[in-house]
């Protein structure tokens, strides 16, 4: 609705190996008329939530331990009036 993505690393399939450390950029904007729409009254925080699954299809990954079997990823944006 407001909020648009332009880039980012989840618009293509992504193979890491367990237990990495990468950056995974997200470009966005959100449009003005968030500001003057009455439902977004008092609305400071936006979330946008990733979830990273193990994947079994890949066999150059190395295996990570059977309780990492996902990952959430969230970030949090406050408003800036």
């Amino acid at each position: 609705m407001y909020f648009h993505k332009t880039e980012c690393f989840c618009f293509e399939e992504q193979l890491l190996p367990a237990h990495s450390v990468v950056d995974l950029p997200v470009l966005f904007s959100i449009d003005k008329e968030f500001a003057d729409d009455p439902h977004m009254t008092g609305v400071y925080h936006i979330v946008l939530n990733y979830t990273f699954f193990r994947s079994k299809d890949f066999e150059g990954l190395p295996e990570e331990d059977e309780k990492e079997e996902q990952k959430e990823s969230t970030t949090q944006f406050k408003r800036m009036d």
